[in-house]
């Protein structure tokens, strides 16, 4: 009986810490996704931060800066109470510079164990218009395709996305 009750514990736990913080794990890479506060007015700045995470046994290269929007890599998913989509909002889609992907000095190799990430600054208001409980999640899908793999293990567009768990976000007025 104790043994059924640790068990049930530890699959509770678990599930519970991969869904706050580790979220995807695609080829034992994964997207951990931070904010900086859970409960935010609609007029607060809010610090989001993205890590790629190697939980391989080997380095993985990423293109060396992590851009926001679909053309950079990252994406910024808001999801409601309901699970349906905030409708994504204009904010900066950056993208990588063409004439530097043959540059081996402009991608980055994540060891075994390490982390590679970004933080953005953002008003509250610019993910949601009215208070309310909601999801963040993010994506991230290489901007590279597969014929820019001059280094070694390269993550591309063909290596698949990589999803993140979701993290509670409260806003008030």
């Amino acid at each position: 009986m104790k043994r059924s009750l640790m068990v049930v514990w530890l699959l509770v736990v678990c599930s519970t810490s991969v869904r706050m913080y580790a979220g995807g794990d695609a080829a034992g890479v994964t997207l951990i996704v931070t904010l900086s506060d859970r409960t935010v007015r609609l007029s607060d700045r809010i610090l989001v931060e993205a890590q790629l995470r190697n939980m391989t046994e080997r380095t993985v290269s990423f293109w060396g800066e992590l851009l926001w929007g679909y053309r950079g890599g990252l994406i910024l998913h808001v999801l409601r109470e309901d699970g349906s989509e905030v409708p994504s909002r204009p904010l900066v889609d950056e993208s990588i510079i063409p004439s530097k992907l043959r540059e081996t000095s402009s991608y980055v190799a994540v060891k075994p164990a390490h982390t590679f990430g970004v933080v953005r600054s953002d008003r509250v208001s610019a993910f949601v218009d009215a208070p309310g409980t909601y999801r963040i999640v993010i994506e991230y899908l290489s901007p590279l395709p597969r014929n820019y793999a001059n280094v070694p293990n390269l993550w591309t567009r063909k290596s698949g996305p990589i999803r993140s768990g979701e993290v509670q976000l409260i806003v008030t007025r």
